[in-house]
C-alpha cells in the first residue's frame, strides 16, 4: 500500500511538473503579461520616439552638406565661382559675360541604420526627397543661394513592431567668398515637419502618435584650391553644429499608450579633408569626376532623455547618437551639357562604429 501511495504521490509529482512547463511554454509562446499587469512601462516603449531625433539629424547632416558643397563649388553643386567650369576647367569654353544667376533641382534617397545599444534595439530608416534652389552671384568671388529640402523618412525599429513617418521640410542659405585659392562657405538650415508613430499593443491594438519636430544647423568650412593642368587637389576644414526638438506627445489606442516629454539634443562636429577632382573637355561638352574623404569628430553631443509616463512609475529613455569619430566619403560625376546646363550624379557615405549612412543624388542646373 505505501509502494501504491508513493507511486500516485510521484505521478502527480511530475503531472504538476509537466503542467508548469506547458504554462512556461504557452507564456513564452503567447508573450509575457502586458504592462498593465505587470505594474510598469517597459523602456522599449519609447524606442521609435528617440529614433526620430536621430533621423532629425541624419536628414539636416545631408542638406547641411549639400550647401556647404553647393557652396564651396564642388562637382555637387555650382562650380568655382571665379572659373564657371570648375576646377582645371578651360575658360575658352565658358561664355566671356558672366552668368550671375543658377537654379537647380534634385531628387535624392538616402539609407541608413543604427545599432542597438541598452534597450535601444536598433532601427532601419529609408528617406527619400527632393531640393529646388536658387542662387546669385553678384561679383566674381562672391556667391549666395537659397534652398528648400522636402522628404519623408520611413523608420523601423530593429525586433520591435514599432515604426515612424517624418515628413520635413528644410530651408537652407548658403554664401561663398573666395580669395585667390581660398574659398570660405558657410551654410544655415532650419528644418519643420511632423511625426507620425504606431506601435503594436496587446489584443491587437497599435498606439498612435503624432508631434512637431524642428532642426537647425550651421557649417562654415574653409577650402585651397590647387590645380594641375585640369586635375585638382582642394584640401578642406570646418566644423558643423545641430539641434533637433520633438515635442510632447500622448499616444492613443491600446492598454499600454503613453505620454511622453518633449526631447532636444544638440551636436558640434569637426571635420578634415579633401576632394580629388578631374575635368574632361570634349568639343562644347565637359565632363568632370570628383572623390572625396574626411575625419569626422564630434567634440560636443548633448543627447537629451525622453520621459515616458505610463503604467507605474515615470520611465527615462535615453536618447541615441553617433559614435564620436568616424568618416566620410563620396564621389560625384557632372556633364556639362552646354554654359547653361549641366546634369549631375552623386554618392555621399557616413561610416561610424555604431551608424552607417549611403546617399545618392542626382540633379540639373542651369545658368543664365
Amino acid at each position: 500500500m505505501d509502494r501504491v501511495k508513493r507511486a500516485g504521490f510521484g505521478a502527480a509529482g511530475w503531472r504538476l511538473c509537466a503542467l508548469s512547463a506547458l504554462a512556461a511554454m504557452a507564456i513564452s509562446v503567447l508573450g509575457a503579461a502586458p504592462a498593465s499587469a505587470q505594474g510598469r512601462t517597459p523602456p522599449e516603449t519609447g524606442n521609435i520616439h528617440v529614433s526620430d531625433q536621430s533621423a532629425l539629424f541624419d536628414l539636416g547632416t545631408r542638406f547641411l552638406r549639400h550647401l556647404g558643397t553647393e557652396a564651396g563649388n564642388s562637382t555637387a553643386g555650382p562650380p568655382l565661382v571665379n572659373n564657371p567650369g570648375g576646377g582645371g576647367a578651360d575658360l575658352s569654353l565658358m561664355p566671356q559675360t558672366q552668368q550671375q544667376w543658377r537654379a537647380w533641382f534634385e531628387g535624392y534617397g538616402l539609407w541608413s541604420r543604427m545599432s542597438g545599444d541598452g534597450t535601444f534595439t536598433g532601427d532601419r530608416r529609408a528617406m527619400y526627397g527632393g531640393v529646388a534652389g536658387i542662387g546669385y552671384t553678384p561679383t566674381p568671388g562672391m556667391s549666395f543661394g537659397l534652398s528648400v529640402d522636402q522628404s519623408r523618412t520611413k523608420i523601423d525599429i530593429v525586433d520591435l513592431p514599432q515604426r515612424a513617418t517624418i515628413d520635413l521640410t528644410q530651408v537652407g542659405a548658403n554664401a561663398a567668398f573666395e580669395s585667390g585659392a581660398w574659398t570660405l562657405a558657410l551654410a544655415g538650415i532650419h528644418g519643420f515637419g511632423r511625426v507620425n508613430s504606431n506601435r503594436d499593443d496587446v489584443g491587437g491594438t497599435v498606439d498612435t502618435a503624432s508631434y512637431d519636430a524642428h532642426l537647425w544647423g550651421a557649417l562654415a568650412e574653409l577650402s585651397y584650391l590647387w590645380t594641375s593642368g585640369n586635375s585638382r587637389i582642394v584640401p578642406k576644414l570646418g566644423a558643423d553644429w545641430a539641434r533637433a526638438e520633438t515635442g510632447s506627445f500622448a499616444e492613443t489606442g491600446g492598454p499600454t499608450a503613453v505620454v511622453a516629454s518633449n526631447q532636444v539634443s544638440t551636436r558640434t562636429r569637426i571635420f578634415a579633408g579633401a576632394e580629388f577632382g578631374r575635368t574632361w573637355n570634349y568639343d562644347k561638352t565637359m565632363f568632370d569626376f570628383s572623390f572625396y574623404g574626411r575625419a569626422v569628430g564630434i567634440v560636443q553631443q548633448d543627447i537629451g532623455e525622453l520621459q515616458i509616463t505610463g503604467i507605474g512609475a515615470p520611465v527615462s529613455v535615453q536618447g541615441v547618437g553617433e559614435s564620436r569619430l568616424g568618416a566620410d566619403a563620396g564621389a560625384a560625376a557632372t556633364w556639362r551639357l552646354s554654359s547653361a546646363a549641366r546634369v549631375y550624379a552623386a554618392y555621399d557615405g557616413r561610416y561610424r562604429s555604431n551608424f552607417n549612412s549611403h546617399s545618392a543624388t542626382a540633379g540639373v542646373e542651369f545658368r543664365w
